[in-house]
């Protein structure tokens, strides 16, 4: 028999268990950093599937109304990833009917429609494309689809040889780069001044504020990683390295500042991005979307961006937003 249980705050340490061992989950799906905004504050509706009184899936979630007053099962609204969250050992079938229970979950909750964010395919334990096909097969549309490019480190032992010829050649001749010193930090405050320079030539904000990104590394030491560039003591550069789960480290932003736009300082960082990702046996690294969010449709693929990372040998990965609508009894 399977069961929906309404999350509740006593529940954490379970849930957070489960997410960490199943075959998709990631540090975004866990209730502990899903806490941290600081300034946004989220009607949370998160529930726990169980078949036989065990833990099969939990899916993080929260309440959002439309301006058209659908009220609509998000999730999640405060993480790249949300969606449904699954068992190692879980079978077609079982999942099947999980979905199944959602929906009339979602239907006797009076909720207009639900929207699915689930973790991309490099981030399972093993294939597995059991969950896109049943949603697919229950009605639920792919709503919106990014392109994402990652690196597979797993069959290449020598980190240079992932780089084109082109890119080694920038690197091995960029006299500009030879001073360049990096360094791991907690001190997020002049990095950030140029994350904020660099977005607002797009007419952009930063995904956190400073005082989130504060909040996230103090409660998350071990998954979060800040790298800064340094030229003659002076901070140039960085990356923020979120390490998702045992087998794919995200590059969240890698930031240069103005005067090195020119250099080969953003590829210098993604280089040494790849060498941290192997040194703690990463299967991937995930470069992020690749997308024009200035332009008119924001899905847009940014095609100089993406070559850029192609000089890496990186590839796309689809990340998907399911949707559902129901029609609900007056």
């Amino acid at each position: 028999m399977i069961t929906i249980q309404k999350y509740h705050k006593k529940d954490i340490k379970q849930w957070d268990s489960f997410v960490q061992k199943s075959l998709n989950g990631t540090v975004f799906q866990t209730q502990h950093f899903l806490a941290y905004h600081v300034n946004r504050i989220f009607h949370d509706c998160s529930i726990s599937i169980k078949y036989k009184k065990n833990i099969v899936a939990v899916l993080p979630g929260a309440i959002i109304i439309d301006k058209k007053k659908n009220k609509i099962f998000y999730s999640h609204p405060g993480a790249s990833y949300g969606g449904l969250v699954i068992s190692k050992k879980i079978h077609f079938d079982l999942l099947h009917k999980i979905i199944l229970e959602i929906d009339q979950y979602c239907i006797k909750n009076g909720f207009n429609q639900i929207i699915l964010i689930n973790s991309p395919s490099i981030y399972y334990c093993y294939q597995d494309d059991s969950l896109d096909y049943l949603l697919n097969w229950n009605s639920y549309i792919e709503k919106e689809t990014y392109i994402s490019h990652a690196v597979n480190l797993s069959d290449r032992p020598n980190i240079k040889s992932l780089l084109s010829k082109r890119k080694k050649r920038y690197l091995k001749n960029s006299q500009t780069l030879d001073d360049i010193v990096f360094k791991q930090t907690t001190h997020l405050e002049k990095l950030y001044e140029l994350l904020l320079k660099s977005k607002l030539k797009y007419g952009l904000k930063p995904t956190h504020s400073l005082e989130e990104l504060k909040q996230l590394i103090k409660t998350h030491p071990s998954d979060i990683k800040v790298i800064v560039s340094q030229h003659n003591k002076e901070t140039v550069g960085g990356m923020i390295l979120f390490l998702v789960n045992k087998s794919v480290c995200l590059v969240f932003y890698n930031i240069i500042s103005e005067k090195f736009r020119k250099s080969q300082l953003a590829s210098l960082q993604l280089y040494h991005c790849l060498k941290f990702a192997q040194k703690y046996s990463y299967q991937y690294i995930d470069f992020g979307v690749s997308h024009t969010p200035e332009k008119e449709n924001p899905l847009s693929p940014k095609f100089s961006l993406i070559q850029f990372k192609e000089h890496f040998a990186a590839k796309g990965v689809l990340r998907k937003v399911y949707q559902k609508k129901y029609v609900l009894k007056k």
